[in-house]
């Protein structure tokens, strides 16, 4: 039973940054959706804006998490900079989910 949201794992295997995903996962996340009723999050590998915009055509929540984890190993000893560099790509990513044609896609729902 869940409860709360589903996090639907994107790829099979470690963690980590990915170059593709699976993108039949619009189906599987359709699925799931209509038989929970509950909001489906995608993760696992997802790392650039492209990828973002395609989950979150079918999706209700994007989750990035080993990129991030990237550019704090990076950056991690400058504050400044490491702030910078994750405000520039978590701004990035958040563009990605506030694309036009997205709007018409969830409007069409």
């Amino acid at each position: 039973h869940a409860s709360g949201f589903v996090y639907l794992v994107s790829v099979t295997g470690v963690t980590g940054v990915r170059p593709e995903l699976n993108y039949s996962l619009d189906t599987l996340a359709g699925q799931i959706k209509s038989t929970t009723g509950l909001p489906v999050g995608v993760g696992f590998g997802v790392s650039t804006p492209e990828q973002v915009e395609t989950i979150a055509g079918y999706a209700d929540a994007v989750i990035v998490g080993s990129a991030i984890v990237r550019i704090i190993e990076q950056h991690g000893k400058d504050k400044d900079v490491l702030l910078k560099e994750l405000s520039g790509f978590i701004g990035t990513l958040s563009g990605a989910c506030s694309k036009p044609g997205l709007e018409l896609k969830e409007k069409a729902k």
